[in-house]
């Protein structure tokens, strides 16, 4: 296998949040309801820290062949909601939190989240949005098996759900 293609151990992640990559290079810097023109689509960014500082969720609008000429359907493809398991979410002496604002950042995501209307659910990991299992119904269903409003919400209420445990271990007293 080239190196290049050689597999990432996702495990392997240094505990400060702040040095996971070198720095990008920046073209344009983004902000919350920024447009950005890819192959003809536009994308929708809508920023959704807590899982990275610079999290990005992106919406989009496309066509399914099942629909009728004309119908667009609202794509969400959510960046990130989990917090990384080394990250600290909850500042107590001698233990800050991964950086500061992180439980605010969460807190604005789940919010945003819950905001965005959503008929085909996506996601930065194909766990997120249950590729493997809409994969196979594709094969009787065709796009439609994508379309999935209800697994969206579900699965924001999960993560909201997971970040509150968390919270909830890390917070002494509780």
């Amino acid at each position: 296998m080239p190196k290049s293609c050689a597999p990432v151990d996702a495990l392997a992640l240094p505990s400060d949040p702040t040095v996971l990559k070198p720095p990008a290079r920046v073209d344009r810097v983004l902000h919350d309801g920024d447009a950005v023109m890819l192959g003809g689509v536009i994308l929708t960014a809508h920023l959704t820290g807590g899982h990275t500082r610079g999290c990005t969720t992106w919406t989009f609008q496309t066509h399914i062949s099942s629909d009728p000429a004309g119908r667009l359907r609202i794509v969400v493809i959510v960046g990130g909601w989990r917090a990384p398991s080394q990250y600290r979410l909850v500042d107590i002496p001698g233990q800050p939190a991964s950086y500061s604002g992180i439980t605010e950042d969460f807190h604005k995501t789940f919010t945003t989240l819950r905001g965005l209307p959503c008929d085909i659910f996506r996601g930065a990991l194909g766990l997120y949005f249950g590729l493997l299992p809409k994969l196979i119904r594709m094969q009787t269903e065709g796009e439609a098996a994508f379309i999935d409003p209800k697994g969206y919400a579900d699965a924001v209420d999960e993560a909201q759900a997971d970040f509150d445990r968390i919270v909830a271990t890390q917070t002494p007293g509780i």
